[in-house]
């Protein structure tokens, strides 16, 4: 595991539990009308765009 990926990690894995858990209740309750609820879940960036987001982050902007 890279520091990046150490660092931010969490965040990315409770993005994604939250997407699924929304996606999942909303099914629930909208199934039963015949309404799909779809989602796009968070996934991981490649090494220079974690870095340049973690860079933006540490410097507060």
């Amino acid at each position: 595991m890279r520091f990046a990926d150490a660092r931010w990690g969490g965040v990315l894995r409770a993005t994604k539990a939250a997407v699924k858990a929304i996606r999942v209740s909303l099914a629930a309750e909208l199934g039963p009308r015949k309404i799909r609820v779809n989602a796009v879940a968070p996934e991981s960036l490649n090494e220079d765009q974690k870095r340049q987001i973690i860079d933006q982050l540490d410097a507060g902007s």
